[in-house]
């Protein structure tokens, strides 16, 4: 229904703006779509996702909040593109000290997600959850960047 899809984007907007945030693990997370990706490469993915969203729910404020004579410096934000050179290395480095605080093994995370035990799911349930909690964290990080 159109409530749902307003309830989402209400979350997602919230999920982009607040600041410190309980890591709350809703599920399991969805990776049978991408079977190729290991565990540590769908952490990663699972955070420029997030931040590639927040971002864009940052320019969507920006131009509602402009000018016309202000516009131009919309162009000042990150393009998809950008955004993912930027954060690359970045969330790859959250991604693998998230699985070494949940312990996920080297082999595990070499892995793809379907091949883990359910523990193993459990905690890359949970690893995916932190990596969602810290993306507006990573988001300022790359705008701050970017603008100076």
């Amino acid at each position: 229904t159109d409530d749902d899809t307003d309830d989402d984007g209400i979350q997602q907007q919230q999920q982009c703006y607040r600041a410190v945030q309980p890591v709350i693990l809703q599920g399991k997370p969805d990776f049978n779509n991408n079977g190729a990706l290991s565990v540590l490469e769908h952490i990663a993915k699972i955070g420029l996702d997030t931040v590639n969203l927040c971002i864009k729910e940052r320019k969507k404020h920006v131009v509602e909040g402009m000018t016309t004579t202000t516009l131009s410096s919309s162009s000042l934000l990150p393009t998809e593109k950008e955004t993912t050179k930027q954060s690359h290395h970045l969330l790859q480095f959250l991604a693998e000290d998230f699985a070494s605080l949940l312990t996920l093994t080297a082999e595990q995370c070499s892995r793809p997600p379907s091949e883990l035990s359910p523990s193993g799911q459990y905690l890359f349930g949970i690893a995916c959850a932190c990596m969602i909690r810290v993306a507006p964290s990573v988001t300022i990080h790359i705008l701050q960047n970017t603008i100076m």
